[in-house]
């Protein structure tokens, strides 16, 4: 049975969010550990991790970023390793948010098993229930690295 939680200050993902994304990722397309680190200090709730037990199968990143960091992520050359851990912000207070989903990645393993599908519902809720605080999100930014995995997400 998966499990989805979402990161926070008490448990340190980055280290293990890094080793699944490895196995992803092409080595130049890889998000350096110090980067995952220093995003997640700024925004400690920025990974959706899929657990099975306790393996880690799966994660998604996505965060609040500024108006300015927003509509850098537009751009046709942006670089995600240049964005700077001040540009993420909180949902400290309510209105509205523009979120910059960094990646999704399921352990080769576990794909097409629904692992995708439940950190994407999880992530939906979530915004939801943001909603339902007095925030939400207009606007949501990504740039697709891997096009067509051989095994479904």
């Amino acid at each position: 049975m998966i499990r989805i939680e979402q990161s926070d200050r008490s448990n340190n993902p980055y280290a293990a969010v890094f080793s699944l994304a490895s196995q992803a990722y092409k080595s130049e397309d890889l998000i350096p550990q110090v980067i995952l680190k220093h995003w997640w200090q700024q925004h400690p709730s920025l990974f959706y991790l899929a657990f099975e037990g306790e393996t880690l199968c799966g994660y998604m990143s996505a965060f609040p970023v500024t108006r300015e960091a927003f509509k850098k992520t537009l751009e046709p050359d942006f670089d995600e390793k240049k964005l700077e851990p001040t540009s993420i912000i909180n949902f400290d207070a309510k209105g509205e948010y523009q979120m910059y989903f960094s990646s999704i990645v399921v352990h080769p393993s576990w794909r097409g098993q629904g692992v995708s599908n439940a950190l994407r519902e999880d992530f939906l809720n979530n915004l939801l229930l943001l909603w339902g605080q007095g925030s939400w999100v207009t606007q949501l930014s990504s740039i697709v690295i891997v096009v067509s995995p051989k095994v479904p997400l």
